[in-house]
């Protein structure tokens, strides 16, 4: 798990909740994951059996692993690096701003085959569209406009769609992927936090989760897009990313500095 006003990654024994190593890593606020190996970070690759740095993209930040081969944001696209030199070897230029925000940036995931992309302004802005992107050549295939989610936005794949959120409402964008049918949601309870802190989308156990307020974590079932439970966070952490693993959500908590784990109960 990431730290926000230090540069460590901390990695949590579950079976003891204890920290067991703690890796100054650049990256505050974006969850890592683990592929081929290792834990990415940002634009670092961490080896897990030495919990040190083992590599560093230079431009870019990684987001995905697709056969192999690691992939990053660039300022305008994505691009595909070499998995043993970290080599860049392919640069996507991808054009999704059809709100036309100032100065957008990039946001990406990976699903059924495909990277689909959206852009957001400088002002955090959503860009108004999802492009959909084919690997192999860097071309857009289709551009799906959805509704407007906000400041911030975070895209997500899971259950064969795509998933769109962002921080300044409670909408909660569907884009299956196989028929191109746009569905929006309503998220209960929800709040944008006081802090200029993310409220992403995470993925895992079948479901989505997403903290709608300072003090609250919700599981959506991907099918209906409905809530089907809640679980606390901290309420004076002023937001935090969850994560699931181990049979369990953990919220960070960035203001108290504390990770909360809660036994998932429901599917």
């Amino acid at each position: 798990m990431t730290g926000h006003r230090v540069s460590y990654l901390y990695r949590i024994n579950p079976k003891t909740n204890k920290i067991v190593a703690s890796i100054s890593a650049d990256n505050c606020c974006a969850p890592p994951f683990a592929a081929a190996g290792y834990v990415w970070d940002g634009n670092q690759l961490i080896d897990p059996r030495t919990n040190r740095i083992a590599r560093t993209v230079p431009d870019g930040w990684l987001f995905a692993v697709v056969n192999g081969m690691p992939w990053a944001l660039t300022a305008t696209g994505i691009a595909g690096y070499d998995p043993q030199t970290l080599k860049e070897t392919r640069r996507f230029t991808v054009h999704a701003n059809v709100a036309k925000v100032s100065q957008p940036d990039i946001a990406a995931t990976y699903g059924d085959g495909f990277f689909w992309v959206i852009q957001y302004g400088e002002d955090a802005g959503y860009g108004g569209a999802v492009a959909k992107v084919d690997p192999a050549t860097g071309r857009t295939l289709h551009l799906y406009r959805t509704a407007d989610v906000g400041d911030q936005p975070d895209i997500e794949f899971a259950a064969n769609a795509v998933w769109l959120h962002g921080d300044g409402n409670n909408l909660l964008v569907k884009l299956d992927a196989r028929t191109g049918v746009v569905r929006n949601y309503r998220l209960p309870s929800f709040q944008p936090l006081t802090a200029l802190y993310p409220q992403t989308i995470a993925v895992g156990a079948g479901s989505l989760w997403i903290r709608v307020n300072s003090s609250k974590v919700v599981q959506i079932q991907p099918k209906t897009g409905k809530v089907v439970a809640s679980y606390p966070a901290d309420p004076d952490g002023n937001g935090g990313l969850p994560y699931v693993a181990f049979g369990s959500l953990w919220i960070s908590n960035f203001d108290t500095d504390t990770v909360w784990r809660d036994r998932i109960t429901s599917s």
